[in-house]
């Protein structure tokens, strides 16, 4: 089964920064891992960005402490996953690959049965015995794996039935030296009751969040602040790229102001291509693809870049540790306009340059929170608004008129 893969074995809050105006005071934890200390709030590496290294011509790695994967199951792809052998053998060479891929980085892999909201593979889990083998299996690729850290995917059973679920999985987790993490959708109806379990019943200190937006959920945002000066860390999948509503600000440094540690960028389900024949011709708009701007934190397309490339460039070509091998590409940006390759490639280096540099940003965020100067951060990223205290109505305490 091979070399098993590095341990998430502790966690620690080292500091928070007060001093400041937000409902969620800004921290960094320390998470022990089998590979050294990781310090958050910091990203994740997806799987998609893996992929999108893949077809860049240079050598550059991807470097972040912890990557998250994915396999959507849609109704389909769930009754295959439970009753066909070819289907279960394609999952397994999946995993087992991206196991490899990134040995460097401690491998997280998540199934979820929800995605973008739609929910139509946990009707399925509803039921115990199918729930059962579902989880069964999950456990098994785990094991043949060798993958150390098991995310327990969201399952949206009643309160009830989930913590005898999660208390059997501790017990059989436990047995086979495995640590559970389990992951919980904010939109879930008894979700601070289900976190309170996980961290004080269970004594877990990881635990997933579907992340979904704060005006919806609410209460649930709160339930997880009311761990702010915890050891517990939280990782959050489904992290929007940007926020179209905040001048295409990046999700990933907004979402340290509220709610979570470690960020993956929201994974869509694999676009299966159409025959050759029926390919549709390719449009090679540089206003779609975007780079990740650090001076502001968002989100900005080539097209807008275009009369400050001459600087621009420079930063790229060092979040690449000066590998030459895409300084063709880098410096004549224009003729990605009508050429196809050259444009799927500058796709891949968006994404891949958006990783690095979006993580390199996240370490001088680090340093600002630790000597509780977040305050002048935020004021040197315009675009990033948190809520404060004073105009937030969620932070008022209401207990005198009840």
């Amino acid at each position: 089964m091979g070399k098993r893969q590095r341990l998430i074995k502790n966690v620690k809050v080292k500091v928070i920064d007060t001093k400041n105006p937000y409902i969620r005071s800004p921290r960094t934890i320390e998470i022990e891992t089998e590979k050294g200390k990781i310090t958050a709030p910091t990203r994740a590496a997806t799987g998609y960005e893996y992929r999108q290294k893949a077809k860049l011509p240079a050598e550059s790695t991807i470097d972040n402490a912890f990557t998250l994967n994915t396999l959507v199951l849609n109704s389909r792809d769930f009754e295959k996953f439970m009753g066909d052998n070819k289907y279960f053998e394609g999952v397994l060479k999946k995993v087992k690959t991206y196991t490899k891929i990134e040995r460097y980085s401690t491998f997280l892999f998540e199934f979820y049965l929800t995605s973008t909201g739609n929910s139509e593979s946990l009707s399925y889990v509803s039921n115990p015995e199918i729930r059962k083998g579902f989880l069964n299996r999950v456990l098994d690729i785990h094991q043949y794996c060798s993958i150390t850290d098991f995310v327990v995917p969201y399952l949206g059973i009643p309160y009830s039935e989930y913590v005898n679920e999660l208390k059997n999985l501790k017990q059989a987790s436990d047995k086979l030296k495995l640590t559970i993490i389990p992951e919980i959708d904010l939109e879930y109806k008894d979700f601070g009751k289900l976190l309170n379990y996980c961290i004080n019943e269970l004594g877990l200190n990881v635990i997933f969040l579907i992340n979904r937006e704060y005006h919806k959920t609410a209460q649930s945002h709160r339930a997880v602040w009311d761990y702010n000066d915890k050891d517990v860390a939280f990782f959050i999948s489904h992290t929007p790229r940007s926020l179209k509503e905040m001048q295409d600000l990046s999700g990933i440094h907004y979402m340290p102001f509220m709610v979570g540690d470690v960020f993956g960028v929201k994974e869509y389900s694999r676009f299966v291509p159409p025959k050759p024949s029926k390919l549709p011709e390719m449009k090679t708009d540089l206003d779609k693809l975007k780079f990740f701007y650090r001076k502001d934190c968002d989100l900005k397309s080539v097209k807008t870049l275009l009369p400050v490339w001459s600087d621009f460039k420079v930063d790229i070509k060092k979040e690449f540790n000066l590998d030459d091998s895409l300084d063709s590409i880098i410096d004549n940006i224009h003729e990605a306009e009508n050429d196809t390759e050259k444009y799927n490639v500058v796709k891949a280096l968006t994404r891949v340059h958006e990783l690095k540099a979006s993580t390199s940003e996240l370490s001088v965020f680090r340093s600002f929170i630790q000597s509780q100067d977040t305050v002048d951060y935020v004021k040197s990223k315009p675009k990033i608004k948190p809520l404060t205290k004073e105009n937030e109505l969620l932070n008022y305490d209401l207990s005198m008129y009840l």
